[in-house]
């Protein structure tokens, strides 16, 4: 009856307008069926005559004109994150149909579905509304298709004739869709109740074995590797992550994306494994081999069966110690008043050792120690690098006690920088300049406008946990001629050059091989960028850098030839250095600045730098921290250049040097670098989307994540203070506050401005950290690092204020402001 229905209105509304637009037509069934079949009562054809266009008024056939011109896409939200969209469907004055079917692999509790309808018109893109998908039942075998009604109550300008929308009269429609889970259990529920009911299934579950216990063989490699997976996969379900909305999305954004990530490396290993790796065959008998097996040394090794690899030479003891040499520093902040005393402490899972004190903002140490470490010591992820200056405070006088000096020593954080540790097992050693992370403002201290660097050599012979060599898809969409060019540069350069490492080709997230100029294209930055004055190119490049540094990273650094495009980076907001290294090169080309990546080794790892111009001079980009470094800074992170791209063409590095302060980085230099193709050649077509959109988080979620990170760094706070329970100064946390929130910024005349009537009665310390979130344990535990929980006063107060700021997705910014009062006497 619904048909019917719709079809008697559409008759209706040709008669009051006087003319028929559209062809469609319907025609009522001669003998209806009785059971409930709406297509049984008829059928819908477009056999309708149309008026001609010259007899429509004219409000009408402008709107008919501008329909034409009108495309829909549809956009799927899965758990609030973007997944997938479709094209853009041209939108048709008939029956609109468009079948598109969304197949999504699922690694994390399904929780919402949600289908967003946009509309393209002349250029301009908004969205008509946003509906919620019913998730999938067993109640679904009943029904054939959902009804999902999407509306748009905000303002909507009429364009040609239309109604538009606002508050009052809202525009909506409906889409028919149905969702279904295949080869699966759905569960829903929330994260915390899914943590603790594997918890309490655990316990109840009796094992005859227990899941630590592993039986079977250790001898081969691939045997040693599932252990380690497995051993992983435990202590990821014993361990309770999830302690803010904004950590869960996080997580299970970086879980996919290192899951997407193995599987194109698992599947191309597949393909490219040898017999030769596999089987070892009995050579044919000769009368040479016969006397070699009859007088040389017995061969021990097991026919058919996988090679063994050879481990790398190692001495003995050196399995599971880390020397580090801290040799020297440059531009450390400036005491105010006295001299600077700066040292170092290097730590890593609970082991630490400490140099001596050295003199000056320019200290040199020349130390040399060893970290010895056990296997159960490998969970940590980072090595921490901090440097203190050792000051020395009054205490507590006591008047019964004479010729008594009452001082002790104590240390204020100067700078940090942390170093991967699964990167040095993997390269066996670091030995470069390590640019260190400054504090915002320290009370009493100077801040050098050059940045901090600390020269650090660390080695180990210890084993990495999973290393994989970089191997070449065999699939691709790349043409013949293309690829053929590849190779032959490849290995023209490779006899010239053969410890370098030339790749024009890189692999998708759906294991195909791509010219890697395809990954550039000017995109829109997000919004925060494109507040900045746009004649001010250095803080352009010096905040789009900064954001892309914010990007989580994949866990292994030997997946960096997998690379994603801007719409999967931006969606998931996790990838590799040069993954990230090409966004932010697109972004900058927005602003019609000259982009190139240059790809090479930094800190032991391969990555992509951003090469551009600004103001005649040539700078670095760093998509690990976003530093700028000058063209041929000695200081420069990135150790070794092999090649470079641009948006039209691949350039090898033929020069005798590879080291960035000693070659050119001009790219036209024909006797410098080596192009892929003529100059002359079209550029390929991008891989890059034409559009990309950035998501936002909720209000709530920042909110939510500011109050935990309060709560959480002050119980810290009370578990960690010596000397007694720390007071809380509300009136200096609502000044601390508005300086991170302030327009200003944090200057020390706005931290002087806002701290000066407290200062009547108070002695105070302020310190300001600004970092990239990662999670709420490493906040808290680089705030605890400062040591500012150590003053001695007992009447001490503090003061706590924490700001964020969301960029896009969870891609999030953390400023942390810590005050330390003590009464004046």
């Amino acid at each position: 009856m619904e048909l019917e229905r719709l079809g008697d209105i559409l008759n209706e509304t040709r008669k009051t307008q006087g003319y028929t637009a559209t062809t469609s037509l319907f025609t009522p069934a001669k003998t209806p069926w009785e059971i409930d079949d709406w297509s049984s009562y008829g059928t819908v054809s477009k056999t309708a005559k149309l008026t001609t266009i010259g007899k429509i008024p004219k409000t009408s056939r402008e709107r008919i004109v501008l329909m034409r011109r009108t495309n829909i896409q549809l956009v799927l939200y899965f758990n609030e994150m973007e997944v997938s969209r479709t094209a853009w469907i041209p939108l048709s004055s008939d029956v609109m149909t468009a079948v598109k079917r969304f197949e999504l692999e699922l690694y994390s509790p399904m929780k919402s579905l949600e289908l967003m309808v946009l509309e393209q018109c002349n250029g301009k893109i908004r969205t008509l509304g946003k509906g919620n998908v019913p998730l999938p039942s067993e109640e679904d075998l009943e029904v054939a298709l959902h009804e999902v009604v999407f509306e748009n109550d905000q303002y909507m300008k009429p364009v040609g004739g239309s109604l538009g929308s606002d508050s009052q009269r809202r525009e909506s429609g409906r889409i028919l869709c149905r969702t279904m889970l295949e080869d699966g259990e759905l569960r829903i529920a929330d994260d915390r109740l899914l943590a603790e009911s594997m918890q309490d299934r655990r316990k109840q579950i009796f094992e005859l074995i227990p899941s630590e216990l592993v039986l079977g063989s250790l001898n081969q490699e691939d045997d040693k590797k599932r252990l380690e997976e497995l051993r992983e996969e435990d202590r990821a379900q014993k361990r309770f992550a999830y302690r803010s909305a904004i950590d869960s999305k996080r997580i299970s954004a970086i879980q996919f994306a290192n899951l997407a990530r193995k599987r194109v490396m698992d599947r191309r290993q597949r393909k490219e494994r040898k017999y030769e790796e596999i089987v070892r065959e009995e050579a044919i008998p000769t009368l040479s081999v016969a006397f070699t097996q009859l007088f040389g040394p017995a061969d021990v090794s097991r026919r058919l069966k996988p090679m063994r690899k050879e481990e790398r030479a190692r001495e003995d003891g050196w399995d599971n110690t880390i020397v580090v040499n801290i040799q020297s520093a440059i531009n450390l902040p400036v005491r105010d008043s006295g001299q600077l005393q700066p040292f170092v402490v290097v730590s890593y899972s609970g082991r630490r050792i400490s140099t001596d004190v050295a003199i000056g903002r320019h200290p040199n140490w020349q130390f040399s120690g060893k970290l010895i470490i056990s296997k159960e010591d490998r969970e940590a992820e980072f090595i921490e690098i901090r440097i203190y200056d050792q000051l020395v405070e009054d205490i507590d006088r006591d008047d019964r006690i004479y010729n008594v000096v009452h001082e002790q020593l104590s240390a204020r954080l100067l700078a940090s920088q942390r170093i991967r540790f699964e990167t040095l097992a993997v390269v066996s050693k670091i030995n470069a300049p390590i640019k260190m992370n400054i504090p915002l403002y320290i009370t009493n201290y100077s801040m050098s406008l050059e940045p901090c660097f600390l020269k650090v050599l660390f080695s180990t012979q210890i084993d990495p946990k999973n290393q994989v060599e970089y191997t070449k898809s065999t699939s691709t969409f790349e043409t013949q001629k293309t690829l053929e060019k590849c190779f032959q540069l490849e290995k023209q350069l490779h006899d010239q050059f053969p410890k370098r490492m030339f790749r024009p080709l890189v692999t998708d997230l759906n294991g195909h091989s791509t010219i890697c100029t395809r990954y550039l294209k000017p995109l829109i930055p997000p919004t925060v960028v494109m507040q900045e004055n746009a004649s001010n190119l250095m803080e352009i490049c010096r905040l789009s850098g900064k954001i892309v540094a914010g990007v989580p990273r994949v866990d292994a650094s030997s997946h960096s030839d997998i690379w994603g495009n801007a719409f999967q980076l931006t969606s998931i907001a996790v990838g590799g250095l040069e993954e990230r290294a090409t966004l932010l090169g697109c972004w900058l080309m927005h602003f019609r600045i000259p982009v190139a990546i240059v790809l090479g080794e930094s800190r032991g790892e391969k990555t992509g730098f951003v090469l551009t111009e600004i103001d005649g001079k040539q700078i670095l980009i760093d998509p690990e921290d976003g530093h700028i470094y000058q063209g041929q800074d000695p200081n420069c992170a990135l150790e070794r250049i092999y090649g470079a791209f641009d948006s039209k063409n691949y350039y090898a590095n033929v020069q005798v040097y590879d080291q960035t302060p000693q070659i050119s980085l001009n790219l036209a230099r024909p006797s410098a670098w080596k192009p892929l193709f003529p100059p002359n050649e079209e550029p390929l077509e991008t891989v890059q989307p034409a559009t990309v959109r950035y998501s936002q988080l909720p209000e709530d979620w920042i909110v939510e994540l500011r109050i935990s990170l309060e709560r959480e760094i002050k119980l810290k706070f009370d578990q960690s203070r010596k000397h007694a329970i720390p007071q809380w100064h509300l009136v200096a946390a609502r000044q601390l506050r508005e300086i991170l929130e302030g327009p200003r910024g944090v200057t020390e005349a706005n931290v002087d401005e806002k701290m000066a009537r407290l200062r009547e009665g108070y002695r105070i310390t302020v310190a300001i950290f600004r970092q990239s979130y990662t999670s709420m344990e490493e906040c808290v535990h680089e705030v605890l690092a400062s040591r500012l929980q150590d003053a001695p006063d007992q009447n001490a107060q503090f003061a706590l204020a924490v700001h964020v700021v969301d960029f896009f997705a969870h891609v999030i910014q953390i400023d942390i402001a810590l005050a330390v009062l003590k009464p004046k006497k």
